[in-house]
């Protein structure tokens, strides 16, 4: 097996002519036996390799989340060299660049198809040593998930130690838990990543010390005065010399002491305790939080055994597969699911949680740990669904209006509402679920009664709309015809009591002029809406149709035929008026 050194010296990246070589941050290690290799995140931003990029001035730009495919070979050029140690050298073949606007940890990981070909991958800053890389000995994918960075400009640079292959590079932001937040009796240390709290016991007396951070680094406690320091307690980033965060303190006490120390990143705990009584020992633990997540760890969720539940809820487990010594935290972004077990750990172990029963409708939540997620749903509780619509029936004037339909319906039970009837019109409520209302408008009726519905929650509302009053046209009624002759009738109660038309035939051996009376019994002719036909026979027959168009004008059309035994005819139109 491949070593290399795990000096991971500084150094100033800069895209030169002359190839720089520069400390790799890991020796090149296989998989232990039993953890499964990470699988890329497939992420659904897309970019291709840009050639030539294998100098970071060259860099192939890419936005975060992205998927990049590119080519890699160990006989390619490049300008900046691993040393592995032990005289073992490979070079930087392709680099890719993205900016991060706020602080973040990135996952990386890099997959490829050919078994002959062994990858590596490494985060590089704008300056300074590599910060983070994978670099296992095979074709297996190699990923890491980096500490928190600061907002600017970072580099991955893909090196083929072996053979050329093409590959697929995933770079995404990860979400962190939630930092340490500081109280009077807590400390943020580490650039707010550890919690930092204490408890003290006299034997007749005991509490929480108060805290005072001092530095990003360092801070104190006291116990029974904020004037009275106990205790000073500093934690070290040391993750590029032996890959932990280290934890010192010293007290000035011999009280009975507690340190509790919280990573709220991982969720990895740490306990310090100083017996009552007994001087206060000072603490430097170099070992403290092997929680730098290099590129050695890796984390891998099964799939949730069960992944779905009932309305009723349940029990389940997932399981966490990674390299031992990379800690990791589970946690639930809803209420319904908790974990009760298995929340923290160290390599390989089993996350265990609980899904409450659910009266509502369907839902889903997520379990996540080490940077990856699994997905629980849950079916929702289905109603019996009755529906009840009030009032059902409704009357409206001929000038129309507005009116509504109360829907009372147990929650989670749909409806629609609808009507086919042109004259009415659903203004709100055409759907809903549960209790609700539905409002409509019925339109203005110049003409007949008439009746419509409209269809709530599957069942009828009737709408009924009376007419609108018939004109009076009682009066005498007189005026010409195109024949340029007299035409008059007499309306009483709206029926036509009689007419009389001046007319003129021409036939092909006779013409005739005359004028026609006619009177009708039985209270006289009616008329339908706003139109009215008349007719007298023999000698001559008459038909004449008119239409008023108003209270106090109306016209139509007439025909004559075959008046006193001269086969001849005549029609015309005419226009009255009432007088």
């Amino acid at each position: 097996m491949r070593q290399r050194a795990l000096a991971f010296a500084a150094f100033l990246v800069a895209a030169t002519a002359a190839a720089q070589t520069v400390p790799a941050p890991a020796p090149r290690v296989a998989i232990p036996e039993g953890i499964a290799a990470a699988q890329p995140v497939v992420i659904a931003s897309d970019c291709s390799e840009t050639e030539p990029n294998e100098t970071l001035a060259a860099a192939t730009p890419m936005s975060l989340p992205a998927n990049c495919n590119g080519f890699a070979s160990a006989s390619d050029a490049s300008s900046i060299r691993i040393d592995y140690g032990g005289g073992l050298l490979d070079g930087v073949e392709d680099f890719y660049q993205f900016t991060l606007s706020s602080s973040a940890r990135v996952s990386v990981s890099l997959s490829w198809n050919t078994t002959a070909a062994d990858l590596d991958v490494f985060l590089f800053p704008e300056t300074g040593p590599i910060l983070v890389g994978s670099n296992t000995v095979g074709s297996s994918p190699e990923s890491f998930t980096s500490s928190t960075l600061a907002p600017g400009t970072y580099y991955v640079g893909v090196s083929a130690f072996s053979g050329g292959t093409n590959y697929t590079l995933n770079v995404s932001t990860v979400s962190s838990s939630a930092n340490c937040t500081g109280n009077n009796t807590t400390i943020c240390l580490g650039n707010n990543r550890f919690r930092v709290q204490t408890t003290y016991d006299t034997g007749s007396q005991s509490g929480s010390g108060g805290g005072v951070k001092l530095t990003s680094d360092t801070g104190y406690f006291w116990f029974f005065g904020n004037t009275n320091v106990e205790m000073v307690v500093k934690i070290i980033d040391a993750c590029s010399f032996n890959n932990r965060f280290w934890v010192f303190a010293g007290g000035l006490t011999d009280v009975g002491v507690t340190i509790n120390l919280t990573d709220t990143q991982t969720g990895q705990t740490k306990t310090y305790t100083n017996p009552r009584g007994t001087a206060f020992k000072a603490i430097q633990d170099t070992e403290a939080f092997a929680t730098c997540q290099t590129g050695a760890c890796s984390f891998a969720l099964g799939t949730p055994s069960p992944a779905s539940f009932s309305s009723s809820g349940g029990s389940g487990s997932v399981s966490m597969t990674a390299a031992s010594g990379c800690s990791w935290s589970a946690s639930s972004d809803q209420s319904w699911l908790t974990i009760s077990g298995g929340g923290s750990g160290s390599g390989n172990g089993t996350i265990n949680f609980n899904v409450a029963p659910n009266s509502g409708g369907s839902r889903s939540a997520t379990i996540s740990a080490g940077g990856q997620s699994v997905t629980i749903t849950q079916s929702g509780t289905t109603p019996t669904c009755t529906y009840n619509v009030s009032p059902t029936s409704a009357n409206f004037g001929a000038s129309g209006g507005t009116g509504s339909v109360t829907v009372t319906a147990p929650a989670g039970c749909a409806w629609t509402a609808n009507s086919s009837f042109s004259f009415i019109n659903i203004t709100s409520g055409a759907s809903g679920s549960g209790n609700g209302t539905v409002s409509y408008s019925v339109s203005a009726n110049s003409g007949s009664a008439r009746t419509g519905g409209i269809n709530v929650a599957g069942q009828t509302v009737s709408i009924a709309q009376s007419g609108a009053p018939a004109p009076n046209y009682d009066g005498h009624w007189a005026g010409a015809t195109s024949q340029q002759r007299a035409f008059s009738f007499d309306v009483v109660n709206n029926r036509i009591t009689g007419f009389k038309l001046d007319w003129a035939t021409q036939g092909s051996s006779c013409s005739a002029t005359g004028s026609t009376t006619t009177t009708y019994g039985g209270g006289g002719i009616a008329i339908n809406g706003n139109s009215f036909s008349l007719s007298s026979s023999p000698n001559p027959s008459i038909s004449i149709n008119g239409t008023f168009s108003s209270s106090t004008a109306a016209s139509g059309n007439f025909s004559v035929t075959n008046p006193f035994g001269c086969t001849s005819s005549g029609n015309g139109t005419f226009n009255v008026t009432k007088q």
